[in-house]
């Protein structure tokens, strides 16, 4: 246990994921069937929306305090702290792509890839994840500046890659300060600009500022001694980030074969509710416990670099 209560800090995010999850499956399972009110749909997505915005005011506290602690690492400061953000993010993500990919292949072999039930203002009415694989690729290769992630079938990775891009500006200016030589602190402000232009040429939309506000908010915020009271219980396996990542495409699979055709009575709409949140939970436990944070992964990244160098 912290003394500085900073160890709560995963059992929030999992709280807030588990917030966006509640509100997805009201638009998924939910809104449909009318089994949600418009009133209780609007306060759930009110509540989704800025649990997304506190999520990226506590990665921003996050990775602020990341980079301070590697202020030392001198001008391989961005490399050890991407290789240690591609160690976080890219295994457990890999493992949600291809779980997508897998449900996408298993929905076009049996005939089930279209909704075909005559439900309403579904999330998504088409589990085409197969059709943006090149956009999902592409993202991958470039940390998110190109390409999309969610490719249709798993949206809340929309996030996912604001997050990816605000790592790579923060990092960037951090060497910019951190570094020792001239010219790394100049190929660092030059990659600053890039990454911002990277971004697109178009303003981003007005959630998205908010998002990166949030995120500048941490690192600010990150730069105090915070601690925080304990309030809240320690999980003990972290698993907030494979909820996030992987909750959307089970769910839209789950819907996808329990949900065709005529809409199921109401007692088997909340068993197919219960089926897809144990799913959820118990696929996403095992992510978290295998993929996130592990010894084995950064000792992987650490071995790479060895062989770099």
């Amino acid at each position: 246990m912290k003394a500085d209560g900073w160890d709560q800090l995963d059992t929030i995010r999992l709280i807030l994921a588990s917030i966006v999850v509640v509100d997805h499956a009201a638009g998924i399972f939910g809104r449909p069937f009318a089994l949600v009110s418009t009133d209780v749909s609007d306060w759930l997505a009110f509540g989704a929306e800025w649990a997304v915005y506190l999520f990226f005011l506590f990665s921003g506290l996050v990775i602020g305090r990341s980079l301070i602690r590697m202020s030392g690492n001198g001008d391989s400061l961005f490399l050890d702290f991407m290789r240690r953000r591609i160690a976080r993010i890219y295994p457990p993500l890999l493992f949600s792509v291809l779980l997508t990919v897998l449900f996408a292949v298993t929905l076009k072999a049996i005939g089930s890839g279209q909704y075909l039930g005559p439900a309403t203002e579904l999330t998504r009415n088409s589990f085409s994840y197969l059709d943006y694989w090149s956009e999902v690729a592409k993202s991958l290769a470039t940390f998110g500046f190109r390409g999309s992630l969610h490719g249709s079938s798993n949206g809340p990775l929309w996030s996912l890659t604001l997050e990816m891009q605000a790592y790579v500006i923060a990092g960037l200016i951090a060497q910019v300060i951190a570094g020792r030589r001239f010219w790394v602190r100049a190929a660092s402000a030059v990659g600053v600009l890039i990454a911002v232009r990277a971004r697109g040429a178009q303003w981003p939309e007005l959630y998205q500022v908010w998002c990166f506000v949030c995120f500048v908010a941490g690192v600010a915020m990150s730069f105090f001694p915070l601690r925080f009271p304990r309030l809240l219980p320690v999980v003990p396996v972290d698993f907030s980030y494979s909820l996030y990542i992987l909750h959307f495409p089970i769910m839209l699979f789950v819907f996808f074969i329990a949900c065709q055709g005529v809409p199921p009575p109401t007692p088997k709409l909340i068993g197919i509710i219960g089926i897809a949140f144990l799913s959820v939970v118990a696929v996403s436990l095992l992510s978290g416990a295998v993929f996130e944070r592990r010894a084995w992964i950064r000792q992987l990244f650490r071995t790479a670099a060895a062989v770099d160098a």
